[in-house]
This record gives structure tokens, C-alpha cells and sequence, in this order.
């Protein structure tokens, strides 16, 4: 969504090596398959900024939005394809810019955004049939709004940050496959105080493998700035025929469920897919204008399209384009009461993600 993060830029939009998914299976022979995927009313003051600045430091850094940053990630692909060797890490790394274009607000004006995801981390095996990993995020989102009526004709907010770490841990017993996978962030609008920022909480799930893939239930419990958010998800991973399989494009995280995607692979290791999920970002506003020290609020439902190309076994490149539909933007004050909010009309979104393991 809006200004500002990738749980890929249509998550805004994807999952990255490390982030919360769907699970670890034996395979023929009792290995194990090591894929990791944790992926009213009033108005306020605004905080205007220097072209030139605004210019450096939306372009200086890789670009999309809050709930773009959610999913362009990538889906763990890289990470999986090799995986550690008993008792040694496997490092990897999966970099998203993206692109959320201009949408018009409720009341006036409007506003897009663009920013990248990255994430950095480790995979080690845990014993013969499980798996841990601890991986770092960093999301940075520029958000740009020109004359939003609603909030006085000012911005509400200007570049977000998330920064944070999870440490998902995967492990199996029979044909069942255990997710854990807690996780401590911080989501604040430059300039916020690091103290007032703190997110933190865990996904579980459990998925049970059948011939055609894995099937499963999870939940996650959150704290997010002064509102606590329980939520249900479906891990899949369910061949639908020899080249069509349904699964999950992002990681159930503090910005939502996991969403569903259809995939189609081609024999020449092309893959193209369609899916959706519903986001929600909350951050903490810095302590300038009329919610100083509130909470921004971006949600929405991201629709996109997916195609991917493995490079190699260790290599691999998303494309996304999507949009983000019945989307609003709001900011609370510092006790979480709201303030303002605007819905947006449908904004278009895009991102290319690099994953790598190394």
C-alpha cells in the first residue's frame, strides 16, 4: 500500500528467503526438503520538503510502497533449490525495488510511492529433519502526496522505514510439517522515535503432506503499535496437474496472511502465476505535526500477475505487475484513536526481485 513496505513489491508483493511459508517435507529416502519461506475526521499537519531532497532521496534508493513491499520479495526459490549441508550455514540475499503509481484520494489530491526490500540471512539444517534460519529485513518506502484534502492538504507522513529480524524454525514428524517463526520489527516514519516503533510476535502453522503437495492451517498474533492483530492463513504447496500448482506468493507476517497464487511452469523454466492477499502496514509517525507520534496506516487488497525465471539453481528473477484495490490510508494518535483516513482509488504497482543463494 501507500507510502512508504515487502511482508516483493506487490506485498508489497512477495516473500523472501527466510519469511514465514509453507513448509518442510521428507523427501524419497528420509532428506529433507529444506525450503525456508518465512517469505474520523479532522485534519493534519503536514511536513513539506526541498524538491531537490525529495528528488535524491526517492531515486538514491531502489523503489515501492507499504503494502507493495509485502510481496515483491521473491518466494524462497533461490534457497531452496540447495540446501545447507549438516552443521553449515547457506547464506542468501533477495533485493525488490518497486513502484506503486499515483491514486486519487477521497476528499482530494492523491499520492503514489516507490522504495525497495531486502533481505539478508542465513539457513541452517536442525538435525536430520528440520531447519532454522535467521534472516534481516530492511524495507524503505518514499511516499509522495500531492494537496490530500482529507488530512488538510498536507502530507501525513513521508519515507518509512521497516527494519527487523525473524527466526523461523521448520521441522517435521511423520507426514506433518511445523512452523515457528518468531519475529521482532520496528516500522517507523523517518525521524520516529526507535522506542515507540517496536512490532513484534510469531507465526505457526502446520501443514500435513498429501501425493498432490502440502496442506495446512497457521496463525499469527502480532503486536503493532498500540493494536494487537490475530489472523488466520492457509500454508499451501498443492499440484494442481503436471504444470499447475496453487501455493502461497508471500509471508504470513506483521503485514498479513500469506494471500493464494496460481502458477503455471513452462518446460523451458520459465513460470507465470496470478494471485492476490490482503495487506496492512502500521508505522509510527514522527513527532512533527498534528499526530505527532501517532500511527500511519496504509491497507488494501494487491491483485498481480508473476513471471519468474530460475537462472540457475542458485539464481533466480521475479517480475510483478499488479494493483492495489479497496485501499485506505489513515493516521492515528499516539494512543491508536483515529484521526483521519482517506480511501485511494485502485493504484498500479511493479517490481523486479533478484534472489540469490550463495
Amino acid at each position: 500500500m501507500g507510502r512508504g513496505y515487502s511482508e516483493n513489491p506487490v506485498g508489497r508483493l512477495g516473500k523472501g528467503p527466510g519469511d514465514a511459508g509453507t513448509g518442510l517435507f521428507p523427501r524419497r529416502g528420509g532428506r529433507v526438503d529444506v525450503s525456508l519461506r518465512t517469505g474520523q475526521g479532522g485534519s493534519l499537519g503536514g511536513r513539506p520538503r526541498s524538491g531537490a531532497v525529495a528528488s535524491m532521496r526517492r531515486w538514491g534508493v531502489l523503489g515501492v510502497s507499504v503494502l507493495a513491499l509485502s510481496l515483491a520479495a521473491g518466494d524462497g526459490r533461490a534457497e531452496a533449490e540447495s540446501s545447507p549441508a549438516p552443521g553449515g550455514f547457506r547464506p542468501f540475499l533477495s533485493v525488490t525495488p518497486f513502484y506503486q503509481g499515483r491514486a486519487g484520494l477521497d476528499g482530494g489530491g492523491g499520492f503514489s510511492a516507490a522504495g525497495a526490500i531486502t533481505r539478508l540471512g542465513v539457513t541452517r539444517r536442525l538435525g536430520e529433519r528440520g531447519l532454522w534460519g535467521l534472516t534481516l529485513n530492511y524495507d524503505y518506502t518514499d511516499y509522495r502526496f500531492d494537496d490530500p484534502g482529507a488530512f488538510g492538504g498536507e502530507a501525513p507522513w513521508n519515507d518509512v522505514q521497516r527494519v527487523g529480524l525473524s527466526v523461523p524454525i521448520q521441522f517435521v514428524t511423520g507426514r506433518w510439517g511445523w512452523l515457528v517463526a518468531p519475529s521482532v520489527d520496528y516500522f517507523r516514519e523517518t525521524g520516529a522515535d526507535w522506542n515507540d516503533a517496536l512490532t513484534y510476535g510469531a507465526v505457526v502453522s502446520a501443514a500435513r503432506q498429501f501425493s498432490s503437495g502440502r496442506l495446512g492451517l497457521g496463525l499469527g498474533v502480532f503486536n503493532r503499535l498500540e493494536k494487537v492483530k490475530v489472523f488466520p492463513f492457509v500454508p499451501v504447496d498443492w499440484r494442481l496437474s503436471k504444470r499447475w500448482r496453487l501455493t502461497n506468493p508471500l509471508a504470513a507476517g506483521p503485514t498479513g496472511p500469506a494471500g493464494l497464487e496460481a502458477k503455471y511452469a513452462f518446460a523451458s523454466g520459465w513460470e507465470i502465476g496470478a494471485g492476490g492477499a490482503y495487506r496492512n502496514v502500521r508505522f509510527r509517525l514522527d513527532d512533527s505535526g498534528q499526530a505527532a507520534s501517532g500511527v500511519g496506516e496504509e491497507r488494501g487488497i494487491v491483485g498481480f500477475l508473476h513471471v519468474t525465471r530460475s537462472l540457475d539453481r542458485r539464481l533466480a528473477l521475479d517480475l510483478y505487475a499488479g494493483a492495489i484495490f479497496d485501499g485506505q490510508i489513515r493516521v492515528e494518535d499516539s494512543h491508536g484513536d483515529t484521526l483521519t483516513e482517506a480511501d485511494f482509488d485502485t493504484a498500479p504497482l511493479v517490481g523486479l526481485t533478484l534472489s540469490a543463494r550463495f
